[in-house]
């Protein structure tokens, strides 16, 4: 068959643009040009408010969260005895469990760092038993912290001052305890992820207080050894 005669057989090219044939991407659009699709509107609540941070008892803005703050207050199961500060209250009770001669010494100690250390060099100590009983023994002493008052300072502000912080996250930045702090100061805080906080325990103390933190609680719902 000729050349011309191929030619007149062959049928005719069909254009791309017909219904039934897929168009090929011009090689010279690349996958940058490509429109991207419309992104998908999110919907955002409004910001949480700043949290609560506090470390140092003499903080006047939030010292009197601190375990340290000057605050004495009595258990009414036992009015006689008398805890200068809320660090005292849990200390005491530690020694309580293991080491009964140490309550005294902590009892008469007049620094809350003097306290810490009694605290931590109580003799027989053991860490499951104290695991079981320190969320109890510190959520108690908060308690009885907000619920009493004393010559510098009072019941009826402590728990105003409490209630103040309602919707904000109570946060101790302690560098060095990620137990019952974050183990981290505020300004380290404010642009670390919080997933790299430490557990925070002491802030679950002061939000089981009843007289103080539960009301606290109450009004704003939130939902981080020693």
């Amino acid at each position: 068959m000729s050349a011309r005669a191929r030619s007149a057989a062959m049928p005719p090219k069909t254009s791309s643009t017909q219904a039934g044939v897929k168009r090929s991407k011009p090689s010279h659009i690349t996958a940058a040009q490509t429109p991207a699709p419309a992104a998908t509107a999110q919907s955002t609540g409004p910001p949480l408010p700043e949290p609560v941070f506090f470390f140092k008892p003499d903080d006047p803005e939030a010292g009197f969260l601190s375990q340290w703050c000057p605050s004495p207050f009595s258990n009414p199961s036992d009015p006689s005895v008398v805890f200068p500060s809320a660090e005292h209250y849990m200390m005491y009770h530690k020694a309580l469990l293991f080491d009964t001669s140490a309550a005294t010494s902590i009892l008469e100690a007049t620094n809350a760092s003097e306290v810490r250390a009694l605290g931590h060099r109580v003799a027989d100590f053991d860490e499951a038993v104290w695991n079981e009983n320190k969320m109890r023994i510190v959520t108690e002493g908060n308690r009885l912290k907000f619920s009493q008052g004393s010559e510098s300072v009072e019941s009826e502000q402590l728990r105003e001052r409490l209630l103040a912080t309602a919707g904000r996250d109570l946060v101790e930045a302690s560098p060095t305890d990620r137990i019952w702090g974050i183990g981290l100061s505020a300004e380290k805080a404010a642009s670390s992820d919080r997933k790299n906080w430490g557990k925070n325990l002491l802030r679950d103390c002061a939000d089981g207080c009843q007289e103080g933190a539960a009301c606290r609680r109450g009004q704003v719902k939130r939902g981080g050894g020693a």
